[in-house]
């Protein structure tokens, strides 16, 4: 039930956005180490990236990750919404820097699901290709503001291609 309320937040959020002149819809992945230890662990989701002028963008995106550690099954998904800065704005080569925060709604073992707050900054580099965006990128996550220490770094690289919107 909690994660339908976190994709419905979600959707909501990005209400707005669908009345934008252009509106991205992309794939990443990235690995990470859990906090709770383990090995690198994989996250993928899907993102909306909406273009507000050509230094500034809003990303929407939902990731998800099972792993396990300490002898327990973990799914987490995050939900988050980003405020993105393009440096040399609308280039072919993109470096960015950004912020934002979240929800996340992690399970442990057969538990009742727990939902908390989360922050993120990120930096990156994409390269635009006619129809296709590729690029990297680095996060800082804090899956819990409640517990400030528990941040870690996830590394990974993005894919938006064939689904460009303008209105």
């Amino acid at each position: 039930m909690k994660k339908l309320l976190a994709i419905s937040i979600f959707v909501l959020l990005l209400c707005p956005v669908s009345f934008a002149d252009d509106l991205d819809i992309g794939t990443h992945a990235s690995f990470y180490l859990p906090p709770e230890g383990g090995g690198n662990t994989l996250m993928a989701g899907v993102d909306a990236t909406y273009r507000h002028s050509d230094y500034i963008s809003l990303r929407g995106s939902v990731d998800n990750s099972n792993y396990q550690a300490s002898e327990h099954s973990y799914s987490v998904t995050w939900l988050t919404l980003d405020l993105i800065y393009h440096t040399m704005g609308r280039n072919v080569i993109d470096p960015y820097v950004g912020a934002g925060g979240g929800l996340v709604d992690k399970k442990v073992d057969s538990d009742p699901s727990l939902t908390t707050t989360s922050l993120n900054a990120l930096a990156g580099i994409s390269m635009n290709f006619q129809s296709l965006v590729v690029g990297v990128e680095v996060k800082y996550i804090i899956p819990d503001t409640r517990y400030m220490e528990t941040g870690f770094y996830s590394a990974g690289g993005n894919l938006t291609g064939g689904l460009h919107v303008s209105f």
